[in-house]
């Protein structure tokens, strides 16, 4: 819970919520540009640890494309294919091979189809994708799930990551 305080800059915290962020919006950068995703990633290394460079272009990543539909983000399909990546193990032959082709021929579908799975299997990694046409409307730097550091418990929602702090908000 958010005490006396919203802007929080320990270190520790800065990382979880940072990777709570990132973690919601992976897919949609993929999904958006693999350069940028690839970019950010690095940025977010523990040994490199660049919070407000990730977060700015995380953040001209959301403006840029915060208003294309999901299934008409450039990179879509290469997204939707690494998100069935976590379904390999669960589908039979023929359901993984009808989803690759529904992916190519149609993501509006697949985006459907791929959150279906993801909550029948509970993938609860995905269950909060910003790729999910559900959620493009959160802000793209909300911890969408509840959160524990050192003891305290922050409701879901209630976190932001803004680079190099935290701020919280109940």
């Amino acid at each position: 819970m958010c005490v006396n305080t919203n802007r929080m800059d320990e270190e520790k915290l800065v990382l979880k919520t940072a990777q709570a962020v990132w973690a919601a919006n992976k897919y949609f950068i993929l999904a958006c540009s693999q350069q940028n995703y690839q970019n950010i990633r690095q940025y977010l290394r523990p040994d490199v640890k660049e919070f407000n460079v990730a977060y700015q272009l995380m953040e001209e990543t959301d403006s840029r494309f915060r208003n294309v539909p999901s299934a008409q983000l450039p990179q879509i399909i290469n997204a939707l294919q690494h998100i069935a990546g976590y379904f390999k193990k669960q589908l039979p032959a023929g359901a993984k091979q009808n989803l690759n082709v529904l992916i190519r021929q149609s993501p509006g579908q697949a985006i459907r189809e791929l959150e279906q799975l993801a909550v029948i299997h509970h993938v609860d990694y995905l269950l909060y994708s910003r790729l999910w046409e559900r959620l493009r409307g959160r802000p793209f730097h909300e911890v969408p799930y509840r959160l524990k550091h050192q003891g305290k418990k922050f409701p879901q929602s209630s976190l932001y990551w803004m680079g190099d702090h935290v701020v919280c908000q109940v």
